[in-house]
């Protein structure tokens, strides 16, 4: 699944957590990935301080361990 990708206003813990101050606008990315059968694999969520940060979203294959 494609990240989704959005901003919003920090919460108040979360513009502590990142230096901002309070009303500052934070960077948010939700990413579900799931293997080959469907199953949940990872589950990410980031809150960024949109000029402290790049996203980079490549496709990385899935494998077994050997």
């Amino acid at each position: 699944m494609s990240p989704i990708i959005g901003g919003r206003l920090a919460t108040d813990e979360e513009a502590a957590a990142l230096k901002l101050a309070r009303g500052t606008w934070v960077l948010t990315v939700e990413r579900v990935t799931r293997d080959d059968a469907g199953r949940l694999v990872e589950l990410l969520r980031i809150v960024a301080n949109p000029l402290r940060i790049r996203l980079l979203e490549e496709d990385l294959p899935l494998t077994q361990p050997a």
